[in-house]
């Protein structure tokens, strides 16, 4: 066993002796609130500094100033606000959140600081590495706690862990009643450093990286809208840092070592696939120019947690080799990091959206340009390269499925969805090519089966290991059933498993409960 992980362990040791649960830590203030509240103003005024002194003990005092109350209280919690907090809402809608509402207008609340003890510290970190890391990849889990538990750390670092818990509370079950807390102290803590550090012209990585975690938050937590402003604002950052380009030009000052450089990478990585993901419900402009890109594609976590380099290839290398053929040890790691793969289908999805965004502006479904049906067979070659791969991994892990891989190869079917959907356009002039046409319906139909089992497999799955943007997928490809559902019973029997599976993940994730309220409106007419 390792120094470092030593030393984790006594530390956890030392925590689990010293400090309270967070249960036993409210339930004594809770009482001690109730006792004073029964006695009269005198004998309360005669007991007011024994009583004070044990609150003292359980909540700590702050100053004015929230950078000198965290570095004279405890290195593991950021500044943070003593004020209680207001009953959530929800902030789409102004409507208050049901189900939330008691729990914060109990009178007695203990405030955020009070609650974020250590030990809840190190649980919510903790979780934060099993569940959330898994598909946003962005931190090295040796490095963080390393820096976290020092005093005086950069304003960026005092954000990134409240984001990080945030996240944290919604894909847990014992952190919920905090999660709503925890957001808007994020939020505070975000606005404020921003307003701070306009004039500032160094960005640390944390600050993109917060606003990342944040806005994921936000989408599943049903406020779609809110998040696609919240992860605007990390995409800005991603691009002013240079992120894109760290292999072709990296950051002026940059001093870091191989750990720092693929850190840059993944924070790149999960802001284009956050971009292009979410482009897809609405069908936005993407916000990163792929050809633009020159960072080379995620290594495979291992590597990176162990900080063992490796070369890894460029996003275009992959994309060409389909149809050059050419193959190298670089291109072959791709198929061992579920991070890169998400990268690569992400690609996918943005060609497929401006595949369609492309003929429905340029041509306005009037005729085809003439290599409208060349740029359809690239995509639709490397789709299927891709979806190929996918089902082979799926297939040799059905003991123990990948949920990653699972949500990428569901993604690849949305996607053949969409593609045939395209080049199905009753608008297209008369004389497409037939088998072109012919091999799009047939595929999508057989598509149908094939996603009908990996939705089967899906709910098998914890829904905590489900990767937050699977409603999205499944929302995209009821749709396109929707729409050819009188065609083949292939597509009817297949809208069962999509609401079931929806309905599965409404209790976490809120994308699945407003996605299953944009069916409702088209399902009826399908019974």
């Amino acid at each position: 066993m390792s120094d470092e992980e030593e030393e984790e362990e006594e530390e956890e040791e030392e925590e689990e002796e010293e400090k309270p649960t967070l249960e036993a830590r409210l339930s004594e203030y809770e009482k001690g609130q109730s006792d004073k509240s029964g006695e009269s103003r005198d004998v309360e005024n005669d007991e007011q500094s024994s009583d004070g002194d044990n609150i003292h003990q359980i909540i700590p005092t702050f100053s004015t100033d929230p950078a000198t109350d965290f570095n004279n209280s405890s290195a593991w919690l950021p500044a943070i606000n003593t004020d209680l907090l207001p009953a959530p809402t929800n902030l789409t809608s102004g409507v208050e959140d049901p189900s939330s509402s008691l729990m914060f207008q109990s009178p007695n609340r203990l405030p955020i600081e009070a609650l974020l003890i250590p030990l809840v510290c190190s649980d919510l970190d903790k979780l934060y590495f099993d569940r959330v890391h898994v598909f946003a990849p962005l931190l090295h889990k040796v490095r963080y706690f390393s820096w976290s538990k020092q005093v005086d750390k950069p304003k960026q670092k005092l954000c990134l862990p409240y984001a990080m818990w945030t996240m944290t509370a919604c894909f847990s079950s014992q952190f919920q009643m905090i999660r709503h807390e925890l957001y808007t102290e994020t939020r505070r803590l975000l606005d404020t450093l921003e307003i701070e550090s306009q004039d500032t012209p160094v960005v640390g990585i944390e600050q993109p990286q917060a606003w990342l975690l944040l806005s994921i938050y936000e989408m599943i937590s049903d406020q779609f809208k809110r998040g696609l402003v919240s992860a605007g604002r990390a995409f800005r950052l991603v691009q002013l840092m240079g992120l894109y380009k760290v292999d072709r030009q990296l950051p002026a000052g940059f001093q870091g070592d191989w750990v720092d450089k693929e850190s840059m990478r993944r924070t790149f990585w999960v802001a284009y696939i956050l971009d292009r993901f979410t482009s897809l419900v609405d069908g936005l402009p993407l916000s990163f120019d792929e050809r633009e890109i020159g960072t080379v594609l995620p290594s495979p976590d291992p590597h990176f947690m162990n900080g063992q380099p490796i070369d890894m290839c460029y996003l275009h290398e992959v994309t060409t080799a389909v149809n050059t053929g050419r193959s190298s040890g670089a291109l072959s790691r791709v198929e061992i990091c579920p991070f890169a793969e998400s990268a690569i289908m992400a690609t996918i999805c943005g060609r497929v959206l401006s595949f369609r965004r492309q003929f429905m502006a340029e041509y306005g479904g009037q005729g085809l340009a003439p290599g409208f049906y060349q740029q359809y067979q690239s995509v639709n070659a490397l789709l299927v390269d891709r979806l190929q791969m996918l089902s082979q991994q799926v297939a040799s892990s059905q003991g123990q499925p990948n949920p990653i891989l699972i949500f990428l190869a569901i993604t690849a079917h949305m996607a053949i969805f969409m593609l045939c959907e395209t080049i199905e356009s009753k608008q297209l002039i008369p004389g497409s090519p037939e088998a072109a046409l012919a091999s799009s319906k047939q595929r999508s139909l057989d598509g149908a089966g094939e996603l009908g089992m990996l939705i089967t497999i899906l709910s098998q799955l914890n829904h905590f290991e489900t990767p937050p943007f699977t409603p999205i997928s499944l929302l995209l490809s009821a749709r396109f059933c929707l729409s050819r559902i009188e065609l083949d019973d292939s597509y009817a029997a297949l809208m069962p498993l999509i609401t079931s599976a929806l309905q599965g993940l409404t209790n976490v994730n809120g994308l699945a409960k407003n996605f299953l309220r944009l069916l409702d409106h088209q399902l009826p007419s399908t019974s």
